[in-house]
Protein backbone atom coordinates (compact mmCIF):
# COMPACT_ATOMS: atom_id res chain seq x y z
CA UNK A 1 0.00 0.00 0.00
CA UNK A 2 1.26 3.66 -0.80
CA UNK A 3 0.98 5.85 1.54
CA UNK A 4 1.68 9.82 0.79
CA UNK A 5 2.28 12.40 3.48
CA UNK A 6 3.14 15.95 3.71
CA UNK A 7 5.04 16.60 7.26
CA UNK A 8 5.09 19.49 9.05
CA UNK A 9 8.59 21.34 8.14
CA UNK A 10 11.47 20.13 10.32
CA UNK A 11 9.62 16.28 10.56
CA UNK A 12 10.60 12.86 8.76
CA UNK A 13 14.33 14.34 8.16
CA UNK A 14 15.83 11.18 9.90
CA UNK A 15 15.66 7.97 7.98
CA UNK A 16 14.57 5.79 11.59
CA UNK A 17 11.34 8.34 11.92
CA UNK A 18 10.55 7.37 8.39
CA UNK A 19 11.25 3.67 8.88
CA UNK A 20 8.72 4.01 12.64
CA UNK A 21 6.14 5.20 10.46
CA UNK A 22 6.04 3.35 7.99
CA UNK A 23 6.05 0.43 10.48
CA UNK A 24 3.37 2.66 12.74
CA UNK A 25 1.42 2.35 9.82
CA UNK A 26 1.77 -1.10 8.53
CA UNK A 27 0.17 -2.02 12.13
CA UNK A 28 -2.30 0.65 12.13
CA UNK A 29 -3.90 -0.51 8.40
CA UNK A 30 -3.37 -4.21 9.20
CA UNK A 31 -1.24 -4.50 5.81
CA UNK A 32 2.21 -6.50 5.30
CA UNK A 33 4.05 -3.43 3.49
CA UNK A 34 3.39 0.30 3.27
CA UNK A 35 5.16 2.07 1.15
CA UNK A 36 6.08 5.86 2.01
CA UNK A 37 5.79 8.69 -0.32
CA UNK A 38 6.91 12.04 1.08
CA UNK A 39 4.71 13.81 -1.04
CA UNK A 40 7.45 17.21 -1.21
CA UNK A 41 10.64 15.01 -1.97
CA UNK A 42 8.11 13.06 -4.82
CA UNK A 43 8.48 12.95 -8.52
CA UNK A 44 5.76 15.29 -9.39
CA UNK A 45 4.06 12.28 -10.95
CA UNK A 46 4.01 9.62 -8.54
CA UNK A 47 2.55 12.48 -6.19
CA UNK A 48 -0.27 12.84 -8.47
CA UNK A 49 -0.73 9.18 -8.71
CA UNK A 50 -0.61 9.22 -4.75
CA UNK A 51 -3.61 11.89 -4.50
CA UNK A 52 -5.68 10.44 -6.94
CA UNK A 53 -6.36 7.71 -3.83
CA UNK A 54 -8.26 8.28 -0.52
CA UNK A 55 -7.27 10.97 1.94
CA UNK A 56 -6.95 9.03 5.57
CA UNK A 57 -6.35 12.71 7.34
CA UNK A 58 -6.27 16.12 7.18
CA UNK A 59 -5.41 18.19 9.83
CA UNK A 60 -7.23 21.20 7.25
CA UNK A 61 -8.95 19.97 4.39
CA UNK A 62 -9.50 23.01 2.83
CA UNK A 63 -5.18 23.34 3.36
CA UNK A 64 -4.86 19.82 1.91
CA UNK A 65 -6.67 20.48 -1.42
CA UNK A 66 -5.24 23.50 -1.79
CA UNK A 67 -1.87 21.41 -1.92
CA UNK A 68 -3.17 18.88 -4.12
CA UNK A 69 -4.34 21.35 -6.35
CA UNK A 70 -0.89 22.19 -6.80
CA UNK A 71 0.43 18.83 -7.21
CA UNK A 72 -1.40 18.84 -10.43
CA UNK A 73 -0.61 22.15 -11.48
CA UNK A 74 2.84 20.97 -11.37
CA UNK A 75 2.71 17.58 -12.89
CA UNK A 76 0.36 19.43 -15.69
CA UNK A 77 3.48 22.16 -16.40
CA UNK A 78 5.97 19.37 -16.66
CA UNK A 79 3.57 16.60 -18.78
CA UNK A 80 5.28 17.95 -22.06
CA UNK A 81 8.58 17.68 -20.92
CA UNK A 82 7.99 14.71 -19.20
CA UNK A 83 6.41 13.31 -23.07
CA UNK A 84 9.26 14.56 -24.59
CA UNK A 85 11.84 12.21 -22.03
CA UNK A 86 10.14 9.36 -22.97
CA UNK A 87 9.89 9.51 -26.35
CA UNK A 88 13.75 10.36 -26.73
CA UNK A 89 14.35 7.38 -23.86
CA UNK A 90 12.08 5.37 -26.55
CA UNK A 91 13.87 6.81 -29.40
CA UNK A 92 10.54 7.68 -30.91
CA UNK A 93 9.58 11.41 -32.27
CA UNK A 94 7.82 13.45 -29.37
Amino acid sequence: MDVGVRPESGRLQQVMERVELAVALEDLLGCDRVDLVILPEADPFVAVEVIRGERLYAEDSYQADEYELYLLRRAGDLAPLERERMAMILGAEP
